[in-house]
Order: structure tokens, then sequence, then C-alpha cells
């Protein structure tokens, strides 16, 4: 299938595909969101409104609206008059639903807090190396036992075991 495209020098509307990519969503609450997007910022919604500008009925658009309200795509505000009496619904409308907003947040807090502790590795002063460790050529005072098998070389001269031995053991044999 061919797409054939226009040139974008007006009547043209740029918005985030992150609606439309949503499997959650209709596609007649893509589509509403979609135009919703398209008009001017500060529009004002209506489910009436909405209404005379498309096919579909006052019930249609409310049960559109819940879902893209229940997605996290918009937030409804109940406004009330001085004497706290319901008076109008106000519609903010989001072009990635709050979830998402708060979760990219999340994860933009935890990418600088991982930078952080990986900056404070780096000007941490690192574990002091003991002075002229002979790996190649041990102390005598450490020798390395040839034959660990010998009478009970696992217990010394009081009968007490002898921790370097499992060491070598562990390590050598």
């Amino acid at each position: 299938m061919a797409i054939i495209r226009v040139p974008k020098t007006n009547n043209y509307t740029v918005m985030s595909n992150h609606h439309l990519l949503n499997p959650a969503l209709s596609l007649k609450a893509k589509g509403l969101m979609s135009y919703m997007l398209s008009c001017p910022d500060d529009w004002d919604f209506t489910i009436d409104g909405l209404d005379s500008l498309n096919k579909e009925g006052t019930d249609a658009i409310g049960r559109i609206l819940r879902e893209l309200e229940a997605q996290g795509y918009i937030i409804r505000n109940r406004v009330r008059n001085k004497s706290g009496q319901f008076v109008d619904l106000e519609y903010s409308i989001l072009e990635r639903p709050q979830d998402a907003m708060a979760l990219e947040t999340d994860e933009a807090q935890e990418k600088k807090d991982s930078q952080d502790r990986a900056q404070e590795d780096q000007l941490r002063p690192a574990a002091p190396v003991p002075d002229d460790p002979h790996v190649d050529d041990p102390h005598p005072e450490n020798p390395v036992v040839d034959d660990l098998d010998a009478e009970d070389p696992a217990a010394d001269d009081r009968g007490q075991p002898n921790n370097n031995i499992k060491y070598f053991r562990n390590k050598y044999g």
C-alpha cells in the first residue's frame, strides 16, 4: 500500500505518536485524542462541543473520554461555583499519560542517581594495596606446603586446627 503525503506548509498538526502506538487504546480513542491534540492549546472541550463537531453522539464521546481518562491522557476537573455547586467540567489533555510521565521522571531520577553514585565511586580512594606483595615469590613466613596429606598437617603441635593449611588446601589443592 502506498502512502501519498502532501507538503506540510499549512494546516497540519505536530503531535507525539505515544497515543497512536498505545495498544491499550481503541481506534476511536486514538482518533479523538488526535483530534483534540490538533486543536489550539486554549480550546474549551465539552462533550456537547465534541458532539457537534463529530459524527459520534454524546454517549460515545463520553465513553471515549472515560477511556482516555482511565489511560491517563485526560484529567477531568469538576468546576464548582462559590456555593459549592457543580457547574462545569474542565478537561486537561496530556500528550503522554500521567503514569508514563511519572515513570519517565522516575527513570530520569534513577539514571541521575546512578550517575551520581558512579561519580562518587570515582572520587572515593581505592582500597589500600599492601606494600610490596610478592605473589610470585612468597615470604618465608608463609611457605607453600608441597605435601598437604602428610600425617595430620591440619593440626598444629597443640592439636588445634591450622587454618593456614586449610587456606592452602582450598587455594592450591
